[in-house]
């Protein structure tokens, strides 16, 4: 099994008072499984809807993934 891409995705979706399907509404998707495979850290997403996430959820693209800015910061 494949390690988790850590983000807070979730965490911020929460604070944001939204759903899974509601934040897929809002991208334009059909369903919310995409939201659910990012939020388990099974896959990644693009940087279009990172940015569009991150509007969302008003904070910072690094902010949903934090993990990955500090690696780069090293």
């Amino acid at each position: 099994m494949k390690t988790p891409i850590p983000n807070k995705l979730k965490e911020y979706r929460k604070k944001s008072r939204l759903t899974q399907t509601e934040v897929a509404q809002r991208l334009g998707f059909c369903s919310a499984e995409r939201i659910s495979f990012w939020e388990q850290g099974k896959r990644l997403p693009s940087i279009t809807n990172l940015f569009r996430l991150s509007k969302i959820y008003n904070t910072l693209p690094n902010d949903l993934y934090p993990d990955f800015t500090n690696d780069i910061n090293k």
